[in-house]
């Protein structure tokens, strides 16, 4: 109760006494009229998901057979106009550590995250000069904090993609860029698309700034962890530029945390049958799963980080993906339609009747209809 009465209450009653004022990118694209330099990277447009059988429903027992199998409602997300932002310094100001937020002149804050209250806490914390690390180009893609594998290929990185399809060639040679380095592979990835690490800002420790005569860019990010098709492509074309067919790998992916299928067991010798691999959860290097994905036209997994692997499979890798209803996330789904491959979706109704996203989910582990797995997943090796 405390920490929702700081965060909702306290903080920004605080920074508005202080004469702050937000600047919501979710109303607002272009800032122009702030003089921010606004470049248009692409075009809004609309995406929908058809209608489509939950796999999950399927009859187990000849009594259940006149039971009506579930279909997954249509759904349409519209994304609005890409702008990526070019700030001098005047108008970027000094980034306290961890939030690296960005700061308009008159204590403004320009939201282009996740957490209001982040927004407006960094705003208020006071800045140390002495300790402030200035670049002259920084390219700040997203201050969300968590930093987990899944966090940085569905949020992160295509972002910083974004911010990188709009700048000159030549200001990419010496920029920077500030992004909460929490992991390893969060480095590796940012290496391969062409930024060295002793240009990589980490948000969670650094206090970052610009030299006098310097800039920086970042984006609005309206969607959250629904990347955006241009960001998508750039994003895995850098990455991974042999992403093509080249083989015929069948994976299944393990989770031994939270979100694991309950029924791995009953149906894992089905798969390995089939010939699928397993892919457990141990640490590996971005090479070494790479690799392992390198050449798959099949995988099967609960959602999770595991899933965002099938950026390194080929092009046309068919999903079979098992959810709860409460975690209703579509990033994976997403990246099949713009891959134009086939996703199909198990669904654990037990906690929720209707698709929605509650934080409780998080952690729950999911109930599997084995015929209905083993099913859609013959139907896929079917197509190929």
């Amino acid at each position: 109760m405390l920490h929702d009465f700081l965060a909702q209450r306290m903080i920004p009653t605080l920074f508005c006494l202080r004469g702050g004022k937000e600047i919501s990118l979710l109303q607002k694209q272009d800032l122009s009229y702030l003089g921010v330099e606004s470049i248009l990277v692409e075009s809004a447009y609309d995406v929908t998901f058809d209608s489509g059988w939950d796999w999950n429903s399927i009859p187990l027992r000849k009594s259940e057979l006149a039971m009506p199998v579930r279909r997954l409602p249509a759904e349409a997300f519209h994304f609005v106009d890409s702008y990526v932002y070019k700030l001098d310094r005047a108008t970027f100001g000094d980034c306290t550590k961890r939030w690296g937020v960005i700061a308009l002149p008159g204590a403004k804050v320009l939201l282009t995250g996740f957490s209001r209250q982040r927004f407006h806490l960094a705003t208020l914390v006071p800045r140390n000069p002495l300790k402030i690390r200035r670049e002259k180009i920084i390219l700040c893609p997203e201050p969300y904090p968590n930093g987990t594998y899944g966090d940085i290929l569905n949020v992160t990185l295509p972002r910083l993609c974004r911010i990188l399809r709009a700048m000159p060639d030549a200001e990419k040679k010496e920029a920077c860029v500030a992004m909460p380095f929490k992991l390893e592979v969060a480095h590796q990835l940012v290496e391969l698309l062409g930024i060295p690490r002793e240009r990589h800002i980490n948000t969670l420790t650094d206090c970052f700034g610009l030299t006098r005569d310097g800039w920086a860019y970042t984006c609005n990010t309206p969607l959250k962890i629904m990347v955006g098709k241009g960001d998508y492509e750039y994003m895995r074309n850098r990455l991974f530029p042999e992403y093509r067919n080249k083989g015929h790998k069948r994976i299944y992916v393990q989770r031994q945390g939270r979100r694991k299928i309950l029924q791995e067991r009953e149906y894992l010798h089905s798969l390995l049958d089939m010939g699928f691999e397993v892919f457990d959860d141990r640490p590996r290097s971005i090479e070494e799963q790479m690799e392992f994905f390198n050449g798959a036209e099949i995988i099967v997994a609960a959602h999770g980080a595991g899933m965002a692997n099938m950026l390194w499979a080929n092009p046309d890798v068919s999903i079979v993906e098992v959810r709860d209803a409460g975690w209703w996330m579509n990033c994976f789904r997403l990246w099949s339609l713009y891959n134009g491959a086939q996703h199909e979706l198990l669904v654990d109704w037990s906690r929720f009747s209707e698709p929605t996203w509650n934080i409780s989910c998080i952690s729950s582990d999911l109930n599997v209809n084995i015929h209905g797995l083993l099913r859609v997943t013959q139907k896929m090796l079917a197509s190929k």
